[in-house]
């Protein structure tokens, strides 16, 4: 009890409510939340930088990846080129197993490079995107023409290279018209993926409109150029 009989608790309750109504209180509380407030919004625009300056380095990424990608996919045409028509022009056999190794090494590292796009191409597409733009490339130009390339060029180097006719199993299967779908068809998903590479990462929770115009316009373009 204090000298009027207030019991401690009421007696700071009345010296809260004095200080409370000092002119410097509403000050001192505003300048305290002010701070809280400012550090926690600091905080916040912090990590949405942070989080910006990732999503631009893994599209950076990507675009990377696709350029080799495209790069390795002209190397190898390229070579495969080369091959056919040192093939078609009978050529000695030592020229024939050197264009022949080129072509192999070129494939080789297409390949290698390829499975790196994709995982990173996965960051920027939903997953069901992904598997239907996979699925898209593999059954138009892998499958379709590159594939049938390849096994083309296998069996018209082992005839060359064995002093036999390797022109003949050209034109039987049609390398020239392979070449040519592979390289048009080539082109033009080199082009869908670099599109594709320079969207910031896909959230299924948080669907973006234009990047899925974006997605079916390049579906669209594979289709067209890759009947």
């Amino acid at each position: 009890m204090d000298d009027a009989g207030n019991p401690p608790t009421k007696r700071w309750a009345f010296l809260s409510e004095d200080a409370l109504r000092h002119p410097l209180a509403s000050m001192l509380i505003g300048f305290v939340l002010t701070g809280v407030v400012g550090t926690l919004l600091t905080n916040h625009f912090a990590e949405l930088r942070q989080q910006e300056a990732r999503a631009i380095e893994q599209r950076d990424a990507r675009r990377k990846a696709v350029l080799e990608v495209s790069r390795l996919f002209t190397e190898r045409l390229g070579r495969a080129e080369a091959l056919a028509v040192a093939i078609e022009a009978h050529a000695a056999r030592e020229v024939v197993a050197r264009l022949k190794q080129q072509y192999d090494d070129a494939d080789m590292r297409a390949l290698v490079v390829r499975q790196e796009a994709i995982l990173l191409m996965r960051e920027a597409m939903l997953e069901t995107d992904f598997e239907s733009l996979r699925a898209e490339i593999d059954g138009r130009l892998v499958t379709k023409r590159m594939q049938p390339l390849r096994e083309c060029l296998d069996r018209a180097g082992a005839r060359a290279l064995a002093n036999a006719d390797g022109a003949a199993v050209l034109r039987e299967c049609r390398a020239t018209q392979l070449l040519t779908e592979s390289r048009a068809c080539g082109d033009v998903v080199s082009d869908a993926l670099y599109d594709l590479a320079s969207l910031l990462a896909a959230k299924a929770a948080d669907p973006d409109a234009h990047a899925e115009r974006i997605r079916a316009k390049n579906r669209d373009r594979i289709a067209q150029a890759c009947p």
